[in-house]
């Protein structure tokens, strides 16, 4: 083999080696620029995923929040109502969620419908019921017999504590009001200079007699107990006011609640100032404090 041939073959040889690691390095650049790619797609593809579920998150909370306040606001409301838009809106079930999502604008809608309806119910009934305590309150005194005193038969020294505990019940005109014992808590501002903030427990009767347990907070302070007779108010939202034991013949009244629901009373005035924030007092499943302020017999209120 001549000289020349040998260096041609050389020159291949090499061109083949070069050709080679060529191919390599572009395989690997490819290989490099797909995985690139296809990470950033993936990237994009997730983060899509994400922010869709975190959009769809935020508007179920939403959903929640808002119905959770129209509830509130139209509270007193029907059970059947309540009671779907809780099973709706529970993150424990699963209605909701195996629902598909094109039905669930109607769903929604149809429970809102549900829910309005007993709001309309329960308004009917409220206003009937104003309009039976005006019928009462618009009576003349003549309806009621003894002008408000209890009536104790002849022949007997006193009467017993039964007798006493249904004559009460038969004088009171407040039964459409609170129609059993209830007793609510709270912290509400100080009606002095005292102290700023008392927490109070305050225990209503069906018979108009009421009894407050205050305890102040800032500063601390021994508890102190008063009683009386409260007095209602009609109207949309009826108020309840407080009015001392020995009144004197004076209507000033020492609070004054307004009634949001059976379950919750607004504080409107304290003693001769207006209540301008919500401060509120929640019923509470104490039935000592009642039983203990019906079983007292040493003050009655008349009939109104």
């Amino acid at each position: 083999m001549s000289a020349q041939a040998c260096d041609v073959f050389l020159a291949l040889f090499q061109i083949r080696v070069l050709i080679r690691v060529l191919i390599r390095v572009l395989i690997r650049v490819l290989i490099r620029v797909l995985i690139r790619a296809l990470i950033r797609a993936l990237i994009r593809a997730l983060i899509r995923v994400l922010i869709r579920a975190l959009i769809r998150v935020l508007i179920r909370a939403l959903i929640r929040v808002l119905i959770r306040a129209l509830i509130r606001a139209l509270v007193p409301t029907s059970v059947p109502a309540l009671t779907l838009t809780l099973i709706l809106f529970n993150r424990k079930k699963t209605v909701m969620l195996s629902v598909p999502f094109r039905f669930r604008p109607a769903l929604l809608s149809a429970s809102l419908l549900v829910l309005l309806a007993g709001c309309s119910t329960s308004a009917q009934h409220s206003t009937a019921s104003d309009t039976a305590t005006r019928e009462r309150e618009t009576r003349p005194a003549s309806a009621y017999p003894g002008s408000g005193q209890i009536q104790i038969p002849f022949g007997t020294s006193e009467p017993t504590q039964a007798e006493l505990l249904a004559e009460r019940q038969r004088q009171s005109t407040t039964q459409g009001l609170i129609p059993e014992g209830r007793t609510f808590l709270g912290s509400i501002p100080c009606e002095t200079a005292a102290c700023s903030v008392q927490r109070v427990t305050l225990t209503l009767l069906p018979d108009g007699r009421w009894q407050r347990i205050s305890q102040p907070l800032v500063p601390a302070g021994a508890p102190r107990t008063d009683a009386g007779c409260w007095r209602p108010e009609p109207g949309t939202r009826p108020l309840v006011h407080l009015l001392p034991l020995r009144a004197n013949g004076s209507s000033a009244s020492i609070a004054s609640f307004s009634m949001q629901s059976p379950a919750v009373l607004n504080v409107q005035t304290l003693g001769t100032r207006t209540i301008t924030r919500r401060y509120t007092l929640t019923i509470q499943a104490d039935k000592d404090s009642s039983s203990a302020l019906q079983n007292d017999t040493s003050f009655f209120c008349p009939a109104r």
